[in-house]
């Protein structure tokens, strides 16, 4: 769901975004006010009752636009597909699209300068939803009018059900749920604690395993890649260093997790054009450095799904990188660990001997 309008009001669109910054701070305080009446505490509250409002606008807005929205047909002018090589280690696609669209119906311009009556959305996509589209050729669309030519807009064959972010919501609740139990068990004593403890060190230590175990199998497998295909090498970069857990601001008090991989390889971007496609797609592939020869420019060989077709393995290289530094990782930081380990341990027997002594000098007084 994206908000559209036409170049005549793209002002009031930019008002409008503005006019949020200062909406928040006012809601901030409208509900903090509402909490006092009711004779609850600022904080913890006030931030549930922010999240349920902006997330009923959101969400409701959604569903309203999937059942009031008015289809339109309207014109892919440009397609831009971006991928970011992360400090993890790895990489993101970000796929965008800009359509035009009018509100009478009519065929929008598809010149470099839009007509006044044309109207515009940026549209973040899918991967799927990407491939689907072709420049220049038509699109439907469902749009829902607010004022003037202001507009919610999404792609016709795309709904609330499929936008929300089922995973992430699943996990906050199953988090929420967690840490209630984990803090009505550290209530009842020692034992629950350290069993928790030890629950919490195991899932942290087996989800990263489980993890880097099925990417490497899915980068790995030839088996899921039935096509082949020739394509061009478009850029190779080289990665000797890596950092599992950036920080994103300051980052003076945290804990630096960049090492040195202990096996080196490289990111290729590669060109080709899928079985059944008219338009090249950009894929990319890693490979231990020196388990095949590439150039910039050259040819390679490719497998890939017909339904994902730019998580390419290139045929004859190897993919060990993906585990291999992951027991890097844990070496690299195992140290630390025993080491932070060792410490509290110790700091908790000294506080047993020091309650230890002070009972046994109280009693001989």
């Amino acid at each position: 769901m994206n908000f559209g309008s036409s170049v005549e009001d793209f002002g009031f669109l930019l008002v409008f975004s503005l006019a949020m910054l200062f909406v928040l701070p006012l809601l901030l305080g409208i509900s903090g006010l509402i909490l006092r009446l009711l004779g609850l505490k600022s904080g913890g509250w006030q931030l549930l009752l922010m999240i349920l409002f902006f997330g009923g606008l959101i969400i409701g807005g959604s569903v309203y636009l999937d059942a009031a929205g008015q289809p339109i047909t309207g014109v892919v002018y440009e397609k831009k597909e971006q991928i970011e090589l992360r400090i993890q280690g790895d990489w993101q696609y970000q796929f965008d699209a800009i359509a035009r669209y009018r509100l009478d119906g009519q065929p929008p311009s598809t010149d470099l300068v839009a007509q006044m009556d044309d109207s515009s959305v940026g549209l973040r996509l899918k991967e799927a939803q990407f491939d689907e589209l072709t420049t220049n050729m038509p699109v439907a669309l469902k749009v829902l009018p607010l004022w003037r030519s202001l507009t919610l807009v999404r792609l016709a064959n795309s709904s609330t059900r499929e936008w929300l972010p089922w995973g992430w919501m699943a996990g906050a609740v199953v988090l929420v749920g967690a840490g209630w139990l984990a803090y009505k068990l550290a209530q009842t004593g020692t034992a629950a604690l350290i069993i928790i403890s030890g629950m919490v060190i195991t899932g942290l230590f087996t989800y990263p395993a489980v993890s880097v175990y099925r990417t490497w199998q899915a980068r790995d497998s030839l088996a899921t890649r039935p096509l082949r295909a020739q394509g061009t090498v478009l850029e190779k970069t080289l990665i000797t260093r890596i950092d599992p857990f950036p920080c994103d601001t300051d980052c003076s008090n945290e804990w630096d997790t960049e090492f040195d991989v202990p096996q080196q390889y490289e990111i290729i971007k590669i060109s080709y054009v899928p079985e059944g496609k008219v338009e090249a797609v950009t894929a990319v592939a890693s490979a231990d450095l020196g388990s095949v020869q590439l150039e910039k420019g050259g040819s390679v060989q490719i497998a890939y799904a017909p339904d994902a077709p730019r998580a390419v393995r290139i045929v004859g290289a190897s993919v060990s990188h993906i585990w291999r530094n992951a027991i890097g990782f844990v070496r690299e930081m195992g140290l630390t660990l025993i080491i932070l380990a060792a410490f509290f341990a110790a700091w908790a027997l000294l506080g047993r001997l020091f309650r230890w002594a002070i009972r046994r000098r109280v009693g001989t007084v």
